[in-house]
């Protein structure tokens, strides 16, 4: 990413940060960004040009994440959560970098801004 484009330098930042702290596998980070490349795209075809959208999700926090349970074949990443009546469920929970996240709306985005939080990320781009 160019550190000309303000996106691109957040990305740049962030990509670092999940470098970091994530140290997820490839296989991991081709599966996250496919199904996210693919959500974006398709929330482009229903929605108006110029539509700004806002995605948000939890970044791994050394210390505060629930720790990956398991990795599938593809990459994908699970966790177990524990109801508060004992009831435990494995959830699918991959960690995208920022590199997956523009690639993501690269297409549909006439511009974008990420910011990296302590805990989460937060996504915002206007439809082209």
């Amino acid at each position: 990413m160019s550190a000309a484009n303000p996106f691109g330098a957040a990305v740049d930042r962030f990509l670092a940060y999940l470098a970091d702290q994530r140290r997820a596998s490839p296989e991991t980070l081709r599966a996250y960004e496919s199904d996210l490349a693919q959500f974006v795209a398709t929330l482009a075809t229903r929605l108006e040009p110029g539509s700004v959208v806002a995605i948000l999700d939890n970044s791994w926090a050394h210390g505060s994440s629930t720790p990956i349970s398991r990795k599938d074949a593809e990459g994908n990443t699970y966790q177990v959560r524990t109801l508060a009546n004992g009831d435990a469920f494995e959830v699918l929970k991959n960690y995208p970098t920022t590199e997956e996240l523009a690639d993501a709306v690269r297409g549909v985005a006439r511009e974008a801004h990420l910011e990296a939080l302590q805990y989460y990320w937060l996504l915002v781009f206007t439809l082209k």
